[in-house]
């Protein structure tokens, strides 16, 4: 009985572990998504004559980048980076 638990238990850890890894991916694909957003509105708001706005949008792309350098850092750290780049397919 107490087998069946364990195992159990391992099957869920073994999920948990590949959702984590892919929650980790699209934080980054999304900061990358984001960034190049404001750096399409950078372009806009120059060709329109909006140097405010241009401003505010290149201060969004600094942001971004700086959550996805930081972001990849800290699940550098907690995931090995072989294991960031491409979620193991684990099964039991």
């Amino acid at each position: 009985m107490n087998w069946l638990r364990a195992k159990a238990r391992h099957a869920r850890w073994v999920e948990e572990k590949v959702i984590l890894l892919a929650e980790m991916q699209n934080t980054l694909r999304w900061f990358d998504h984001r960034s190049k957003t404001w750096e399409a509105r950078v372009e806009s708001a120059i060709q329109n004559g909006n140097p405010g706005h241009a401003s505010y949008a290149r201060k969004q792309v600094a942001l971004c980048k700086r959550f996805r350098t930081q972001a990849s850092i800290a699940f550098s750290v907690t995931v090995p980076p072989q294991e960031a780049t491409q979620p193991s397919q684990e099964t039991t």
